[in-house]
């Protein structure tokens, strides 16, 4: 079985669990929007035709609680679960919050920075 075969049967179940755990109310748009993706896209990635790349991955695992397995079965890395809370917080958050969010991406970054100078580059 290749990557679109298997997402798309998975996401196929993602959406049957969904729909009954609305009583069987609900349709493919409601589904779509939820996950912040077009309808259209949607019914391309069920019927096979496409897969989504990890802008889209993210929404998925972030709107199924962090499931990660969207990565493997479409074949891409897997993000820290933090930063995919980060992502999908970030609009929500109020300007403040984003400038302290940006001071200690600064401070890691610098940390990082310091870090990498100090360590002997490998012999080749």
């Amino acid at each position: 079985m290749n990557h679109v075969t298997e997402f798309k049967t998975w996401l196929e179940q993602k959406y049957l669990e969904w729909l009954s755990k609305r009583g069987r109310k609900g349709t493919v748009r409601e589904f779509s929007d939820l996950i912040g993706v077009d309808q259209r896209l949607m019914a391309n990635w069920m019927n096979g035709d496409r897969k989504p790349g990890t802008d889209y991955a993210d929404k998925i695992s972030i709107f199924l609680n962090y499931d990660m397995t969207v990565y493997d079965l479409l074949g891409l890395p897997r993000p820290a679960k933090e930063l995919l809370q980060l992502k999908s917080l970030w609009p929500a958050m109020t300007e403040r919050e984003r400038a302290e969010v940006g001071k200690l991406l600064e401070k890691i970054e610098q940390r990082n920075a310091t870090d990498h100078k100090r360590q002997p580059l490998p012999e080749a």
